[in-house]
């Protein structure tokens, strides 16, 4: 049976939406795993918490100008940490940013950068 292009575009859900749908999802995740840091870089990051992620970020370096390194009193007990996120582990270190305000969190002077460790 030979179906015309008119009736197929009819039909609620035909093979072109379908492959058009599974083409989209395969893509997003394709490149959730090619470039998972940028892939959940938002606010607030995933895994990391406390403050906003830093302007200047080199994995969990922060690279801004005038960023000190110390412990502001995360659960942790110290400035830095891991924690898994949908099987992808992130690496998490706060620092001081004199002068810079959170928008997310609405934190002054304080900041996260985050690096991607590998999965778990």
């Amino acid at each position: 049976m030979i179906i015309s292009k008119v009736e197929l575009d009819k039909t609620r859900f035909g093979r072109r939406r379908l492959l058009a749908g599974v083409g989209a999802a395969l893509t997003t995740a394709a490149g959730a795993a090619w470039f998972p840091e940028r892939a959940s870089a938002v606010c607030p990051l995933p895994g990391c918490y406390g403050y906003d992620m830093c302007p200047s970020c080199y994995k969990t370096q922060c690279t801004s100008p005038g960023c000190y390194s110390g412990f502001f009193g995360c659960d942790s007990g110290v400035q830095s940490w891991r924690r898994c996120v949908s099987h992808n582990l992130y690496s998490c270190c706060d620092w001081g940013l004199d002068g810079f305000h959170g928008t997310c969190t609405l934190q002054d002077n304080r900041c996260i950068c985050r690096g991607y460790q590998g999965s778990c």
